[in-house]
């Protein structure tokens, strides 16, 4: 209803029973209460502040109330409870007291059960004889249906009239629900329709939760359950009560969840009975609706099923009108006719739009006069036309040039039929034409391109031929009819694969390697239906590479190459490789005799003078023992510069990263040359920075190595100042740290130009230099291929006459928590086994060295027995205990690994003895072989003491706890 305001708010005030003409005492209470209760309409009477303080059994019933007294229990003390709009009551009361009363006021209330009820309302105030407002006294009827039939007639109209304006349909279906939800109270509607297997709300009222209209997209399977069944197969379903089912789709559950409790759907059909979907309708009372409201939801359903199907009608015609209109754009044809003289006499526009010719300068002419007249070569086609014309047929394809009088000519191509009229008569022709030059210029550059192309190939070294997806031969160059020999004449167009294969069996032109001709045809076969390639040798001494592969239209790309020069080629370079490989192993065993050979006297050489020097005698005696003993020393070193040299080419070189102590490191080198500055009056110092960790994991002995060979010629280059050992690191991700080494020195730099190659073997910055100093220049090449191997750089800075600083960088691991045992911890603790004083058996042949070995060993304190072969070892093995075996490697009769693995083959603790090789033998895998014997430890000749040692307390210490070895690697 129209909301009334009034500027004076109503007075409130209460009704006094002696005033009540229904107050108890009245004189014509008892039938003017009867009156009341029995009339057919509702009475009412409210209080000043809008409360039903008193009303009869029909006011009740609009409410769903059994009673008066049901009523007044449920809304009383409820100001404006009833209505569903608060302030449309309290605008009602103002209407009653502006105006004096109020007729036929029509607003929405609420009833006891949940639903709702549409009410025209009449009311008055009633004064006291003062003019005070006692109550608001007034009938009620129930205006539901005609409301609902006006809203419903109202909501078809707007239908009908927005389909006729041609608005959206999907606006005509928003109309449609919206007008239905106005029409029946308490109602929620929507307009399910079948989407491919599945359905879609295409309108739904605001009361419908934005959960239902989701559900329904989103159903997985819409047949499970019953509403989505019924709206798919078209049948009309009432589910009376929500609550009460015990299986509920997605869709249903969002609006029981919603607050609704009644469903039913009307199917939405086609005139031809077509099921397009579903008017879905929920209320929020269980029970079955009244018949009114279903009557009104059939309704709703026909009036969206003819705006669907116009929906689908309108949609067809514009696909249709669309695809016309895109068929007309993008055709490249025009439209003509000619006159039964066979003039033109129409052109499409198309034809201008294609042409750039106007029309008009075309018609009244004839094809034959507008066509190219020295387009002679086709003088027979166009016989063929005229007659074609002449006898009023029609034609197909006719290809002409057109010859503008101003422009470039062009290519048509045209198909006409002849026209009749209704008595037979010819009355002329009517077809299209389309404009081919582009078609023609790209034939004609397309053949010249294969023309270029069959000369290419045909140039081209390599055989070359075209089978089509059914093996028959189209094309090959002439190196391939070359290659075919005497069969070339079996290259025909048309000729199978197979029958080409058993020519060539047939002529005896088969590779050397097939003994099965049969079977050579069925490999052949074979590989011509896939990607294949291979050499064969043919009876004439020619070698072919024949690759086949597949073209995209099934056929078969053949490519005979000749490799028989290559072939040749191929041979001589396996046997250079051969006797390459032969000079290098006999470059090796040379390598590994004279290692044999010339360690063996080195060893007595060296030996003898230790011997010496530890005896007393002149001075000058001893300088001259000293000088001997460095000048084999010098020797001993060029020949383990030339070993470790041939190591690394042969990619033997092993690798030992065990943990070891970076200061001792550098302590242990300082110790060997330090002396040595001194002698020449140079100062030595070495520097560790704190970020060095104590303890690292890496191969101990060839940073060693590197940093001996660096210091060596750092001082050996420096007269005059200082030569310096420094060591810093970094952290690169915890345990990982990378070392940076470098040694430097004031001695007399090098030339810049000799900087490029002074890490090249046999290489010195001054020819000079060898005559002063000495050397091979194997020292740089080594120490830079070490530093490759153990996956580091290395460079050097220098200045002429100021010095050099050689730097190498190197990754190590930091040491966990039960860190290895250093190299030189490792050797401390074989030292003091050592100490012990051991019974030990020396095998060696030489005489000189035995000398060497008993004095070694006897001034340790050993117990010495020498034995002179393998034999007499095993024998002196078995008969004797012994702490230690020294094993010299060759010798007569038995050699030492034969001995050892005799010796490790006894029964009992002897079989277990430590055994220690003695060997002249320093090549690559020298060592991993002694040790696959069954030998404990190694030592290379000449023989140091101190490694001697080292070596004895090693294997001891093997039968004890020994050394935790990190890792080992062979390097390549």
């Amino acid at each position: 209803m129209d909301e009334m305001t009034s500027d004076q708010p109503p007075k409130a005030g209460t009704v006094p029973h002696e005033t009540d003409p229904m107050a108890a005492g009245n004189a014509d209470f008892a039938s003017y209460r009867a009156m009341f209760e029995d009339a057919v309409i509702g009475l009412y009477r409210m209080d000043g502040e809008g409360r039903f303080f008193d009303v009869n059994r029909a006011f009740a019933g609009l409410h769903g109330c059994d009673s008066a007294e049901a009523f007044l229990a449920h809304f009383r003390d409820r100001p404006h409870a009833s209505p569903t709009n608060p302030d449309a009551a309290a605008g009602l009361v103002r209407q009653m007291l502006q105006f004096d009363g109020v007729r036929n006021v029509e607003f929405e209330a609420n009833r006891a059960d949940g639903g709702r009820v549409w009410i025209a309302l009449t009311g008055r105030p009633v004064r006291d004889a003062a003019g005070e407002l006692l109550f608001f006294v007034g009938t009620a009827r129930d205006v539901s249906e005609a409301r609902r039939s006006a809203a419903v007639l109202q909501g078809r109209n707007n239908v009908l009239e927005l389909m006729a304006s041609g608005a959206l349909v999907d606006q005509a279906l928003a109309a449609l629900v919206d007008g239905m939800e106005s029409a029946v109270s308490a109602l929620a509607c929507s307009i399910v329709l079948r989407r491919g297997g599945g359905a879609a709300v295409a309108a739904a009222s605001p009361s419908v939760p934005r959960s239902f209209v989701d559900a329904v997209s989103a159903a997985k399977n819409p047949t499970a359950h019953d509403l989505w069944r019924a709206v798919l197969a078209g049948e009309a379903l009432l589910i009376d009560d929500l609550a009460g089912r015990a299986d509920l789709g997605p869709p249903e559950a969002a609006a029981l969840a919603a607050g609704f409790h009644a469903c039913w759907a009307e199917p939405i059909r086609t005139q031809g009975g077509d099921v397009l979907g579903a008017f879905v309708t929920f209320r929020r009372g269980s029970g079955r609706p009244p018949d009114s409201d279903l009557e009104l939801v059939s309704t709703s359903a026909h009036l969206a099923a003819i705006a669907v199907e116009r929906k689908r009608a309108e949609d067809a015609l514009k696909l249709s009108e669309a695809r016309f209109r895109d068929f007309a754009e993008a055709a490249s044809d025009w439209y003509w006719e000619q006159d039964a003289d066979l003039r033109f006499t129409y052109f499409s526009e198309r034809f201008e739009q294609e042409t750039g010719i106007p029309a008009a300068t075309l018609l009244g002419s004839t094809r034959e006069t507008v066509r190219d007249q020295s387009d002679r070569p086709d003088a027979a086609g166009w016989r063929e036309h005229f007659e074609t014309l002449k006898s009023q047929q029609s034609f197909r394809d006719l290809v002409y040039r057109y010859a503008p009088p101003d422009g470039e000519r062009r290519w048509i191509r045209t198909s006409g039929k002849a026209i009749f009229d209704e008595n037979g008569g010819f009355i002329g022709y009517r077809g299209v034409a389309q404009d081919i030059t582009a078609e023609v210029e790209t034939r004609e550059a397309a053949n010249a391109t294969r023309e270029r192309f069959l000369q290419a190939v045909e140039r081209m070294s390599d055989g070359i031929a075209f089978w089509d997806a059914d093996d028959r031969f189209v094309f090959c160059n002439g190196e391939y009819r070359r290659q075919a020999g005497i069969v070339a004449d079996m290259l025909q167009p048309g000729v199978a694969f197979e029958d080409y294969l058993r020519a060539t069996l047939a002529a005896g032109l088969v590779p050397l390697a097939e003994t099965d001709g049969e079977e050579w045809v069925a490999r052949r076969l074979r590989r011509h239906s896939e990607p294949s390639e291979a050499e064969e040798q043919f009876w004439d001494g020619r070698w072919l590479l024949i690759r086949e592969e597949q073209s995209p239209d099934g056929g078969t790309l053949g490519i005979a190459t000749d490799v028989t020069d290559l072939k040749a080629r191929e041979t001589e370079l396996r046997e250079t490789k051969e006797a390459a490989e032969a000079a290098n192993t006999a470059k090796s065993a040379f390598l590994a005799t004279m290692s044999h050979e010339i360690r063996t006297p080195m060893n007595g050489i060296l030996g003898m003078a230790s011997l010496l020097l530890d005896m007393d005698m002149p001075d000058e005696q001893k300088r001259r023992v000293r000088t001997i003993r460095r000048s084999g020393e010098t020797l001993l070193s060029l020949l383990n510069d030339i070993l470790d040299l041939s190591k690394i080419e042969a990619g033997r070189l092993e690798l030992d990263e065990i943990g070891f102590d970076t200061r001792q490191l550098l302590a242990d080198v300082s110790s060997l040359w330090d002396w040595r500055a001194r002698e020449k009056g140079v100062d030595f110092v070495v520097k560790i920075e704190h970020t060095v960790p104590e303890e690292l994991i890496g191969d101990q002995g060839r940073i060693r190595q590197i940093l001996l060979n660096l210091v060596s010629n750092a001082v050996k280059f420096t007269e005059q100042g200082q030569v310096g050992l420094a060591v810093s690191a970094t952290s690169e991700d915890g345990d990982r740290w990378l070392l940076r080494f470098e040694v430097s020195d004031t001695g007399i730099g090098i030339e810049p130009d000799a900087l490029t190659r002074l890490f090249d073997k046999f290489t010195q910055a001054d020819v000079s230099m060898t005559r002063r100093y000495g050397g091979t220049g194997l020292g740089l090449a080594i120490c830079r291929q070490l530093v490759d191997l153990l996956g580091g750089a290395i460079g050097v800075d220098s200045k002429p006459g100021k010095g050099s600083v050689f730097w190498f960088t190197l990754p190590c691991r930091r040491l966990g928590a039960h860190p290895a045992m250093s190299e030189a911890a490792a050797d401390d603790f074989q030292d003091r086994e050592s100490y012990r004083q051991l019974r030990v058996l020396v095998a060696e042949d030489n005489q000189i060295n035995q000398v060497v070995i008993r004095a070694i060993l006897t001034r340790a304190g050993h117990d010495v027995d020498i034995v002179e072969d393998g034999a007499r070892t095993v024998e002196a093995a078995a008969g004797s205990d012994y702490d230690l075996i020294l094993m010299d490697v060759q010798m007569p009769e038995m050699d030492g690994p034969t001995a050892t693995r005799a010796i490790r083959a006894l029964s009992g603790p002897r079989s277990e003895i430590p055994i220690v090789a003695l060997t002249a033998n320093a090549m690559a895998g020298d060592r991993e072989k002694y040790l696959a014997a069954g030998m404990n430890e190694y030592v290379s000749k000449p023989i140091d003491a101190d490694e001697l040692n080292a070596a004895i307390g090693r294997a001891i210490g093997s039968c004890a706890p020994a050394a935790v070895e990190i890792g080992k690697t062979s390097r390549a």
